[in-house]
C-alpha cells in the first residue's frame, strides 16, 4: 500500500483530453489483463489498451500520482445519449420509464492499481464520483459486478433488485442499482456516501417506488444490515440443520468459532438453469451450497458434455480456482432455484490476520475436500479405462 503527505496524495481528475483517456485504456489493460489474467474479446492486445463502446460516450475520472495513474472509474450519463438495448435489458430499465433519462447513470471500469490497493485513493475516487453524479441530477446508477465483489458494492450502498446475467467476456455477474438520495439506507449500510448525502437535499420518493416496485428485493440478504445471530441463524434456516454439521468446511470449529468465520459470507440467489460457472472463467471465490442443487459438467477430447457431479447443500464448488488462482476447468449450472454462500480469497486473507486459529481448520477442511475429489476424478477416469479396454477385447 501506498500512503503519503498530503503533499504528494494522489489527485482526483476529469479526463478531458483524448491523451488523458488513452492512458486510462492502457491502465486498464494492465490492471485487468496483464494483473488479473482476464481475456476481454475487446482488448487489443496490440495496442495494449481497453476500450469499449460505452467510452464513447463516457465520463472518466482517474486518481493520479505525479504522472502516474493509479485508480479510474467511468460513468455513462442515460440523458447523454441513452443506453441501448443490451444495457437496458441487462438493468431491466423498462422498470425506470417513468423517469427522466437524466436522472439515470451506469458506473464501470474501477480499477485500482495494485500498489495502493488499501489507501484513501479508492474512498477520494468514489466521492468525486458521487459528487459527480448528484450535481447531474442522477437520482438511479446501476453497476454489475462478480459474485466475490457484491459485498463491496452493498457496503457502498448499492442493492440487488435482478437476477444474474452471464457476461460473454466476465462471467457470472449480478446487477445492482444505487439510489442516490436513500440517506437512510447509506447510513444503515455505513456507505462512506453517507457523509456528503447527508447534507445534500434528498427526495425519498425514489426509494418508496423502488420497494414497491422490486418487493422480492428482501430476498437479497444484505449482510450490512444482518447481525450475527441473525445471519447464523439464516445458515441454520436454509441448511435446516447446525452449520457446523451441514457445511464440510466448518468440521471441527466450535459454535462461536464458525460463527465468527461466516460472518464475511455474501448469500447469492440463483435460478434453476443459470450457469454460474463457466470453464476457462477468472474468479477468485469459491461457493457453498445452502439451498438447491447444482450440477457440475466437463468437456472430453471430443468437446462432448459430461456430468462430473452433483452438488447440494452444505458442498462447495469452484473451490480448485479458489485455491490455485487458475482458470475455471468446468461448468455448474443450478439445477433447481439455489442460494450460494460466497466465500473470497480476499476474506480469507482478511481472516488468516484477524484469526489464524479459525482459518487454519478450514483450509484444512477444505484440502481433505480438494483430497475426495481428486479421488473421485481419478476412480472415475480408471474406470473409463477399464471399459475402454473391455470393448476393445470384446
Amino acid at each position: 500500500m501506498n500512503e503519503t503527505s498530503d503533499s504528494n496524495r494522489p489527485e482526483i481528475r476529469l479526463a478531458r483530453s483524448d491523451a488523458e483517456r488513452e492512458r486510462i485504456y492502457r491502465f486498464r489493460y494492465a490492471v485487468y489483463v496483464d494483473e488479473m489474467g482476464k481475456r476481454p474479446s475487446y482488448a487489443d492486445h496490440d495496442g495494449k489498451r481497453l476500450w469499449d463502446p460505452l467510452d464513447e460516450d463516457a465520463t472518466l475520472l482517474y486518481a493520479a500520482a505525479g504522472d502516474e495513474i493509479v485508480a479510474t472509474v467511468r460513468i455513462n450519463l442515460a440523458g447523454v445519449n441513452g443506453f441501448d438495448d443490451h444495457w437496458n435489458a441487462i438493468y431491466h430499465l423498462a422498470h425506470w420509464a417513468g423517469f427522466p433519462p437524466e436522472t439515470l447513470s451506469m458506473t464501470s471500469r474501477l480499477m485500482v492499481a495494485p500498489a495502493w490497493r488499501g489507501s484513501t485513493v479508492l474512498a477520494a475516487l468514489l466521492a468525486a464520483i458521487f459528487r459527480f453524479a448528484r450535481e447531474r441530477g442522477v437520482r438511479f446508477d446501476f453497476c454489475n459486478c462478480s459474485p466475490s465483489l457484491v459485498e463491496f458494492y452493498e457496503q457502498l450502498g448499492y442493492r440487488r433488485y435482478a437476477d444474474g446475467f452471464m457476461d460473454q467476456d466476465a462471467g457470472y455477474h449480478v446487477p445492482l442499482v444505487f439510489m442516490a438520495e436513500d440517506v437512510v439506507h447509506m447510513r444503515a449500510v455505513r456507505s462512506p456516501f453517507w457523509r456528503d448525502a447527508r447534507n445534500l437535499p434528498a427526495d425519498a420518493s425514489g426509494t418508496a417506488w423502488f420497494l414497491a416496485e422490486f418487493p422480492e428485493h428482501a430476498v437479497h440478504i444484505n449482510k450490512r444490515l444482518v447481525d450475527t445471530d441473525g445471519f447464523w441463524s439464516l445458515m441454520e434456516d436454509r441448511l435446516h440443520i447446525d452449520p457446523r454439521k451441514g457445511i464440510g468446511l466448518l468440521k471441527g470449529l466450535d459454535e462461536t468459532q464458525a460463527r465468527a468465520f461466516l460472518d464475511s459470507g455474501t448469500v447469492l440467489p440463483c435460478k434453476a438453469g443459470e450457469v454460474i460457472i463457466r470453464p476457462g472463467d477468472i474468479g477468485n471465490e469459491m461457493f457453498v451450497v445452502l439451498d438447491g442443487v447444482a450440477e457440475v459438467w466437463g468437456l472430453d477430447v471430443d468437446g462432448k458434455r459430461h456430468s462430473l457431479a452433483v452438488v447440494g447443500p452444505g458442498q462447495v464448488f469452484g473451490e480448485i480456482a479458489f485455491v490455485a488462482k487458475t482458470p475455471r476447468t468446468a461448468q455448474v449450472v443450478a439445477n433447481t432455484d439455489m442460494e450460494l454462500l460466497i466465500l473470497t480469497q480476499a476474506f480469507i486473507k482478511r481472516a488468516l490476520k484477524k484469526m489464524p486459529e479459525i482459518v487454519a481448520p478450514v483450509l484444512l477442511n477444505l484440502s481433505v475436500i480438494l483430497c475426495e475429489r481428486l479421488r473421485g476424478t481419478t476412480q472415475n477416469w480408471l474406470d473409463t479405462l477399464q471399459r475402454l479396454e473391455e470393448n476393445d477385447s470384446a
